[in-house]
């Protein structure tokens, strides 16, 4: 069967996904893919010149989706202590229920560590979500006490931050409710030091 052009990246991204995300980035081989994919190896190389480039549009991908469908949530939500309320409980439930996401992201913020490409491409991903949850946060009101002293882009590199960090030891312990919890527990903190109570 023939697919058309976009057809085919759409078939190798979707089965790199699913590869990745049972077996791991280290355990997929590009031979591995072409025959999830149908296709042959040098079809992957022709969209995507190696199995890092490969990883980098998977995330991309799936960061996009997420991102989008928080940020269409939010729109939503009108007031500001259910918008933070959202933002917790939406991380909180992406980690429990799509660990493999976080899965891939650990495996890809690994390569970032040695790959200057891909530092660039993760530095990347991680800006967006602090950009989004930056536009997010900057119409809730700040308390008096907090405003000189917490810009809204520091409070959002918090949450990306802290939520991966949660994530990744979610990621090794799926049994650590703690890990999960602690998300609350921030939560409580922006509502109690950051928001304006109405």
């Amino acid at each position: 069967m023939k697919y058309a052009t976009n057809d085919v990246s759409q078939k190798i991204l979707s089965s790199t996904f699913e590869l990745l995300s049972t077996h791991g980035y280290a355990n997929v081989s590009m031979r591995d893919i072409a025959k999830k994919s149908g296709v042959a190896v040098s079809q992957i190389t022709y969209y995507y010149k190696t199995k890092e480039q490969l990883l980098v549009h998977v995330i991309k991908k799936a960061n996009q989706e997420y991102l989008s469908k928080l940020n269409q949530k939010l729109e939503e939500i009108s007031t500001p202590n259910e918008k933070i309320c959202f933002i917790f409980d939406w991380i909180e439930k992406l980690i429990t229920e799509k660990t493999v996401l976080y899965k891939l992201l650990l495996d890809f913020y690994s390569l970032a560590t040695w790959n200057e490409e891909i530092k660039k491409e993760f530095k990347a991903h991680f800006d967006e979500s602090v950009s989004l949850l930056c536009e997010n946060l900057k119409h809730i009101p700040l308390k008096n006490s907090s405003s000189d002293t917490h810009s809204y882009e520091q409070m959002a590199k918090l949450i990306a931050g802290a939520s991966f960090g949660v994530a990744m030891q979610y990621v090794m312990d799926e049994n650590n409710t703690d890990a999960v919890l602690s998300l609350r527990v921030m939560r409580d903190f922006f509502l109690d030091r950051f928001v304006q109570v109405y």
